[in-house]
């Protein structure tokens, strides 16, 4: 995150808390710019919000990491989900290579464009549509595309 970003975050905080004194010199901004430098500024806005929705005070920056945290391993739990669909996908692809890293990361970079709550459910039907394309061509004797042709393909 940049300290323009850290910036808009502690904004952000303050227009929450407007009784309540923040951040309020310079130097107490660096310093905590200092420990959350390296968090992600949109996680971390995410984490803000999740945590003013039951913390009566302003948030301290371990109750920024811990929601951001939980947020963290949620994304992480997800992603996870979503690359088992898209290897159960490619199981059924004949000649595929599932372990082709880039193709694999143009699926998972188009699932991202989607918000967070939509990956499973688009990546389970890019599964499902994928297993129909196969066995459809299979049962019609028609030409299946090779499998990087496809996935660019397709919109998740």
């Amino acid at each position: 995150m940049t300290k323009e970003e850290w910036s808009k975050a502690v904004v952000w905080i303050c227009k929450l808390y407007p009784k309540h004194k923040y951040i309020e010199n310079e130097e107490t901004f660096i310093a905590w710019y200092e420990i959350v430098k390296e968090l992600d500024y949109d996680l971390t806005y995410k984490a803000i919000n999740n945590y003013v929705k039951y913390g009566q005070y302003p948030p301290m920056i371990a109750d920024i990491y811990r929601e951001y945290n939980i947020l963290a391993e949620e994304i992480e739990h997800t992603m996870d989900r979503v690359k088992q669909e898209y290897e159960i996908a490619m199981s059924y692809y004949p000649g595929n290579n599932s372990m082709d890293t880039e193709t694999r990361q143009v699926f998972l970079d188009r699932i991202k464009e989607h918000p967070q709550n939509e990956w499973i459910p688009r990546a389970s039907r890019f599964r499902k549509v994928t297993i129909n394309y196969v066995q459809g061509c299979e049962r019609s004797g028609a030409e299946i595309k090779g499998y990087r042709e496809y996935v660019n393909e397709q919109r998740v």
